[in-house]
C-alpha cells in the first residue's frame, strides 16, 4: 500500500500497470478549505498552495480505478475496505 500524490501515481503506473489505484477526494474544495482553516496549523500562503494543489490533482481523478469521497469518515472507511 502506497499513499502517494497524483504525480507519483502517474510515474508508478507505467511500471505497474495492474496496480489498484484509489483517489480519495474531499467532499468539495470549500469543505477542504474549511478543514484546513479549522486546524489553525498553516499560514494563509500554505492553505492557498494546498488548495491550488488539490484543484490540479482533482483534474486527474478520472485516471484512477476508484474514487472515494471523504465527506463521511465511516462510509469512506467502509468503501476503502470494500475495495
Amino acid at each position: 500500500v502506497l499513499e502517494i500524490d497524483v504525480q507519483g501515481t502517474l510515474a508508478l503506473l507505467p511500471q505497474y500497470p495492474h496496480a489498484m489505484t484509489i483517489f480519495v477526494e474531499p467532499g468539495s474544495l470549500a469543505e477542504l478549505e474549511r478543514r484546513l482553516r479549522a486546524r489553525g496549523t498553516e499560514s494563509e500562503e500554505a492553505i492557498e498552495r494546498r488548495l491550488e494543489g488539490a484543484r490540479r490533482e482533482l483534474q486527474f481523478a478520472d485516471r484512477y480505478q476508484y474514487r472515494v469521497v471523504n465527506d463521511d469518515l465511516e462510509r469512506c472507511l467502509r468503501e476503502l475496505c470494500d475495495i
